[in-house]
């Protein structure tokens, strides 16, 4: 009798010792994925382009084991996509830093994206990923995103920004806040012949009735950037009105052109022009920079519209 009793004991104390085991594993399994399924990347953001179509479902703060952590989930593709094979991440820009994430689940299977896109059946498009909250210092991110596949890597920002207070994470419509410097003044400058090429991205262009924001990156071929002037062109028929635009630091435009050894951290431009002195018209978008003896004008195939 005594042994029987001997055996229930021991196997009372074996079953509360694999509970104990589970538990465990259960709750550092819980705590490693949080941390683990989006892995925060250092990574060089390559200039921006404007073929990321992207859409944002579900943003969700999720509490437990002694943290907080933001899921997320959508859907990301590169339009003419033909690569199946594919890594996403995640780019989150504020005033003060930009973090990057690797989705590690960026291929799940979205039948609604796929047939609405009119793409092939093998390419899945949806994401799903979490991280610590904590790892986000700021109240606001403009969200982004980057694909890298064999062709190459394509990076876009989004119009959505992630809006963050004690206890709650919002997805909201990004409006860039107006930087020192960045108001346009027209500038009386006579237009020179060119003597290089201008390479450029027009990666932004809101409108509203009062003002119109333009952000990119330009620069002449085989300069560095360093003292260069770059001015806003609006052409309407054949009058060409000239802006002022203020610098904006783009490290990622010279280390995406660090095959050419030339320095390019200030290619990047920001403006917001007023149209009160406009006239009502279609406007042709230009870019004309000026460094020491040499310039360069080049005119895209973006219009703004002024409707008085």
């Amino acid at each position: 009798m005594k042994s029987y009793k001997n055996v229930t004991t021991i196997v009372l104390v074996l079953i509360l010792l694999v509970a104990i085991i589970f538990a465990i594993f259960h709750f550092s399994n819980s705590i490693f994925k949080v941390k683990n399924e989006a892995k925060l990347v250092e990574m060089s953001l390559p200039p921006e382009t404007q073929n990321l179509i992207t859409g944002i479902e579900v943003v969700r703060l999720q509490k437990g084991h002694g943290q907080d952590s933001l899921f997320m989930s959508g859907w990301v593709l590169q339009q003419k996509v033909t690569e199946k094979k594919r890594d996403v991440y995640m780019v989150l820009r504020s005033g003060k830093s930009t973090l990057v994430f690797e989705i590690g689940n960026a291929s799940m299977v979205r039948p609604d994206v796929t047939k609405y896109y009119h793409l092939d059946g093998e390419i899945n498009t949806g994401f799903e990923m979490s991280f610590p909250l904590s790892l986000l210092k700021e109240n606001k991110y403009q969200v982004g995103f980057i694909i890298e596949d064999k062709t190459g890597k394509y990076f876009a920002m989004s119009q959505k920004a992630l809006s963050i207070a004690p206890g709650a994470v919002v997805l909201t419509d990004f409006t860039a806040a107006p930087g020192p410097g960045t108001k346009s003044n027209v500038v009386s400058l006579t237009l020179k012949e060119p003597t290089g090429t201008i390479k450029y991205h027009l990666e932004a262009i809101e409108q509203s009735d009062k003002i119109i924001k333009i952000n990119g990156w330009g620069f002449i071929q085989g300069m560095n950037a360093d003292d260069q002037k770059s001015y806003l062109l609006l052409k309407k028929n054949d009058k060409v009105t000239v802006f002022s635009m203020g610098v904006q630091i783009r490290k990622d435009v010279t280390s995406y052109f660090k095959a050419s050894k030339v320095n390019l951290d200030s290619a990047g431009f920001t403006t917001q022009v007023s149209t009160e002195n406009l006239e009502k018209g279609h406007y042709l978008v230009g870019l004309y920079i000026e460094k020491a003896n040499h310039t360069g004008i080049i005119y895209s195939d973006k219009y703004v519209d002024i409707n008085k």
